[in-house]
């Protein structure tokens, strides 16, 4: 997982600080990304129908968040999606985070690209 410069500066200041996050405007938004996003988000998915859906977690347990429910990508452009990637839906949407897919997917021209589960896990020590 990587995260953004922005949200690694939260996590830090919190941290050392007790300085209070930036706040995130809902709903969180999941992309769907070709390569790496890296820490800006780049690389993501474009052409047909493709548009980022409402990404619903539930509150975390044991370390991790679950989605509450599927999402689906409908009328997806010719491409190979490699990775996720978290917004929130500000008026400028800021991007929070990117992850890879346990297998990539080559999707064909229409197709729809469903993900069941996304679950965001943070392990601690």
């Amino acid at each position: 997982m990587t995260l953004s410069s922005l949200a690694a500066s939260d996590i830090g200041n919190y941290m050392v600080t007790g300085s209070a996050p930036t706040a995130m405007t809902a709903p969180m938004m999941l992309s769907l990304h070709t390569a790496d996003p890296g820490a800006t988000g780049a690389s993501e998915a474009s052409g047909g129908s493709y548009a980022r859906q409402t990404a619903a977690y539930a509150s975390a347990s044991g370390g991790q968040n679950m989605l509450t429910t599927g999402l689906n990508f409908t009328s997806m452009p010719v491409c190979t999606i490699t990775h996720i990637g978290i917004w929130d839906s500000a008026g400028t949407p800021k991007f929070r985070l990117g992850a890879p897919l346990t297998a990539s997917k080559t999707m064909a021209s229409g197709e729809t690209l469903t993900l069941l589960t996304a679950t965001l896990s943070v392990v601690g020590t």
